[in-house]
């Protein structure tokens, strides 16, 4: 019997057990050789000590079994050493009627312990993405918010993304590490097309910048997703080299321009394409593509279109964190810097 019902069967004990229990009838004289007076007193003595006694004891039952429940929920009996047994006792009464109760709510907290609860949150890839691979059951709480646990025995955190597929977080304990990113997790949880995309190589900043008309630096300011259909260029996708008529997966990043370099953006905002994107729990990737992140400032080099938006001129080579550093390592390929492109300009 776990504590939960043994607390429940002992809560069940009434007061009338306890009066049930106490004498009814007067005690009779008897004829041994001791005075009225002697025999009152032993009566009364007797009537005394009996009711104290059971009902002391049935009360011992109900707070030991309140504490063990208690300790179930991960709150130590020292704790409660500032209540009265009848406080214990009440208040897990009104905890395991399903009802709210500070005093508990409060030991909880002095225990760190999280709240059970019956309810998935619902959490942004964004969110999940922040997630590292050190990370403990209190650090994933803290960063996604408590959420219903389906695990026996272990952790199972169970999340929902984006309101369309869910993610489910194993840790063995407390203590335990995630021990993979955020990233990898939604990936696991995806099914990933890999797009073939047939896109230039460019071996100096001189080519990649004289074959852009659009190059300027600017913060990303909203990422979403949308399915484009590339038969609205009047040539083949310079993305994916697609002539078909159907649509096709792409990242839109919205950008808050800081600098042009080349060409002329008319506004001060602009939106600029890649191939690519999540759509649910469809993931569709562009091998080696270098990571674009919200809030982040970059340098672009795109090509524009008359009837679409701009589009980054290849995956890997089109897009500059102006905050990295800009090293090559000994006997590592040489690759196009941001510092060789802004020395053209």
């Amino acid at each position: 019997m776990n504590s939960r019902k043994l607390f429940h069967s002992i809560g069940e004990i009434e007061d009338r057990f306890i009066d049930e229990a106490s004498p009814k009838e007067k005690m009779q004289p008897t004829k041994r050789r001791f005075s009225v007076i002697k025999a009152a007193v032993a009566a009364a003595i007797i009537l005394v000590m009996t009711v104290p006694i059971t009902a002391f004891a049935i009360e011992t039952f109900q707070y030991n079994a309140a504490v063990t429940y208690l300790t179930s929920l991960g709150i130590e009996a020292k704790d409660l050493s500032d209540y009265s047994r009848r406080e214990v006792i009440d208040t897990v009464k009104t905890y395991d009627a399903g009802e709210s109760n500070a005093l508990i709510e409060n030991l909880l907290q002095k225990n760190d312990k999280i709240p059970v609860t019956d309810t998935m949150a619902q959490v942004t890839s964004e969110q999940v993405s922040k997630l590292t691979p050190t990370m403990t059951y209190k650090d994933i709480i803290e960063v996604l918010g408590n959420t219903v646990d389906v695990g026996s025995g272990i952790y199972i955190l169970q999340y929902e993304v984006d309101g369309e597929y869910t993610i489910k977080i194993p840790l063995a304990d407390d203590n335990a590490q995630l021990g993979v990113t955020g990233d990898k997790l939604l990936e696991a949880e995806k099914s990933v097309t890999v797009l073939q995309a047939d896109y230039p190589k460019y071996n100096t900043a001189e080519e990649l910048v004289g074959s852009s008309d659009l190059v300027f630096t600017g913060t990303v300011k909203n990422i979403e997703y949308q399915m484009i259909d590339v038969s609205t260029d009047k040539e083949p996708d310079e993305d994916t080299g697609f002539v078909d008529d159907e649509e096709m997966p792409y990242t839109l990043y919205t950008i808050d321009v800081d600098k042009v370099y080349k060409g002329s953006i008319e506004s001060s905002t602009i939106i600029v394409k890649r191939a690519g994107g999540s759509f649910g729990s469809d993931e569709y990737v562009v091998e080696n593509a270098s990571k674009i992140a919200k809030g982040k400032k970059y340098l672009f080099v795109t090509e524009t279109y008359e009837d679409t938006y701009p589009s980054l001129l290849n995956a890997d080579q089109s897009s500059y964190d102006m905050d990295a550093p800009q090293t090559i390592m000994d006997g590592e390929e040489k690759e196009i810097t941001l510092s060789d492109i802004l020395k053209l300009f």
